[in-house]
């Protein structure tokens, strides 16, 4: 982006904002700090190339984005770079902590942050500085091992993309999400299972998950055999390359009001259960890829 673009204080769009991958360029091109009394931009904002800014802390808080009160969407997008230094990590962390949003905010995506941990105003609760969050997005947040804290929410969409440290996933962050429509779990090869807390989401209408090598749909961390009776809004089931997917977990085949289910690439699935018949709002069963099926009803 050019110099000077701070001048344009009455900007009202501004959909991406692109920072310099170089610092030799850095001069030549805008950084953060353009963006300080751009104010009353609105509508979506992207921020590109997170990932080679190098005084994280001044610069974040120079971009002032928790004074942009009419932005309804934010992407914070880190870009391609060596993650090997833990030097990198801690920059991450103070530079998204620095980058907190005003509270109006609806949708926010984070992508390929390298923190250990998301910074306080998402780890204390969402709910106290997003209160009208309803979109979520984490993409590519490498090292990063535990959930923000959600609280109560209004979040409607989550999506969990490539946290490749994330084992499990909190009962008490699911307690409060009553109001999530839709659920994205992809890529996350350290998940183990999924938490009982799960049977709060009385609102949950799409559930997928895809390329999770260690997870079990069965069973919570203890073992515990899980029960998602609370899951009565559910209609759409992805569930693609899972490995451990011997059979169907039993909490799906009580989803009395499923309509939709997929399963693709669990090469382990051997048989379809007889208690599918249970599901008799199915409306569309897609099975494919799964080559160690050998029948459809046990």
């Amino acid at each position: 982006m050019p110099c000077g673009l701070r001048q344009l204080s009455s900007l009202h769009r501004l959909t991406r904002f692109i920072l310099p991958q170089k610092n030799a360029l850095a001069k030549n091109y805008c950084r953060l700090g353009e963006l300080n009394e751009l104010n009353n931009i609105r509508g979506s904002l992207s921020i590109e190339n997170l990932g080679h800014i190098t005084d994280a802390k001044t610069e974040s808080r120079v971009a002032n984005l928790i004074e942009k009160h009419s932005l309804d969407s934010l992407a914070l997008q880190w870009g391609n770079f060596d993650t090997d230094d833990a030097v990198i990590g801690n920059r991450d962390e103070a530079l998204l902590d620095g980058l907190r949003p005003h509270s109006n905010l609806q949708k926010l995506t984070i992508n390929g942050y390298n923190g250990e941990s998301f910074p306080r105003w998402m780890m204390g609760s969402l709910v106290s500085s997003l209160p009208n969050l309803v979109g979520l997005r984490l993409w590519n947040c490498g090292r990063c091992k535990h959930l923000p804290q959600f609280g109560p929410s209004k979040l409607k969409r989550l999506e969990i993309t490539e946290m490749k440290f994330l084992e499990y996933l909190p009962e008490e962050c699911w307690k409060s999400l009553s109001s999530l429509e839709f659920l994205r779990i992809k890529y996350c090869p350290r998940l183990t299972s999924l938490s009982l807390g799960m049977q709060h989401l009385s609102n949950l209408v799409d559930l997928s998950i895809r390329s999770c090598e260690e997870l079990d749909l069965s069973k919570d961390k203890t073992g515990k055999i899980l029960d998602f009776q609370g899951l009565k809004s559910l209609r759409s089931v992805e569930i693609i390359h899972l490995p451990k997917l011997a059979s169907l977990p039993q909490w799906l085949l009580q989803l009395s009001n499923l309509e939709r289910l997929e399963i693709s690439s669990c090469v382990n699935l051997k048989a379809l259960p007889e208690h599918m018949k249970a599901l008799q709002s199915l409306q569309r069963l897609r099975i494919f890829r799964c080559e160690g099926l050998q029948s459809l009803v046990t």
